[in-house]
Parts: C-alpha cells; structure tokens; sequence
C-alpha cells in the first residue's frame, strides 16, 4: 500500500511535470516565433527565387556554373525549410503520442493508480507538447508541405508573367 501510494504521488507529479513541459514547449513557441518566421520566410523566399533563377536559365539554355550555384542554393534552403519543420515534428510525437501509448500500455490493476494513470493520460492528452509560431501555426510537417505548394503555385505565376514574351 504504501508503494502504491508512492507511486501515485509520483504520477500526480509527473502529470505536473507534463503540464510545465506543455507549457514550456508554448512559450519557447511564443519566444522564438518571430525568429523562426522571419527564417522561413527568408527561406521560402529565397528558395522561389533560386528555382526561379534555375528554371529561367534551362528555358534559355544557359548551362553554366551560375546554374549549379542555383541549384546548389535552392535545395540547401529547402532543406532547412524541412529540417525547420520536422524536427519539432518529431519531438511532439516521440513526446507526445508514443508517450501516452506507452503510458496506456502500462494500465496497473490497482485502482488508485489507475485512476491517476487515466487524469495523467487526459491531461497528456489535452496538453500535447506541440510547438508554435507565436500561438498561430504549428510547426509541423504539414508546415513544410504547404510551404511547397505555396512555392510551386508562386513558382508556375512568376514563370507565366516572366516568360509572355
């Protein structure tokens, strides 16, 4: 009994503990969000206008070193576009998912704990870890394929205003 009633102590703060980490993961979110904009949007940009460049010099036949640095360039940044995006993909479901299924696989025939076990896995539940840009869009990898579509949609416009001639 007395086991047990250690055990759910350390499950009452283990929850507390998820709850800091949730929002910890909210605020480092909230304080890092302009930085993180600023270098996805520095990235996207960029990326557009190398694979811009690129496809402008294949349709002109220009086969040069400019080219290569182009190409070089342009999947550097989507590369830190994808970087940027999954790994705080993957921290939340390490963290995230595959620690409330561990949890849940782990049920105890003591009441008392599981009762405690099923409050920790709702609040787990209801406070994912899940980092933010500002409290506005989740990083995540949907981030960085919708990050894709935006550059291919911008990407086929400037090719049809560029190239009406």
């Amino acid at each position: 009994s007395v086991l047990s009633e250690r055990s759910v102590k350390r499950l009452a703060e283990y929850r507390d503990l998820w709850q800091l980490l949730s929002k910890l993961s909210h605020c480092s979110g909230v304080a890092n969000g302009m930085n993180v904009s600023e270098m996805v949007i520095f990235l996207a940009s960029n990326a557009l206008l190398t694979l811009y460049g690129v496809l402008s010099g294949l349709l002109s036949y220009k086969n040069d070193l400019v080219q290569i640095l182009l190409i070089v360039h342009s999947i550097n940044c989507l590369i830190l576009l994808a970087a940027l995006c999954d790994f705080p993909h993957r921290a939340y479901t390490r963290i995230g998912s595959a620690f409330v299924e561990k949890l849940s696989a782990a049920m105890s025939s003591n009441k008392v704990l599981e009762n405690e076990m099923k409050v920790f896995i709702a609040v787990a539940v209801a406070n994912p870890p899940e980092i933010s840009l500002g409290g506005f869009i989740v990083i995540n990898r949907n981030m960085f394929v919708s990050i894709l579509s935006m550059l291919a949609t911008y990407l086929v416009v400037l090719a049809q205003f560029g190239f009406q001639d």
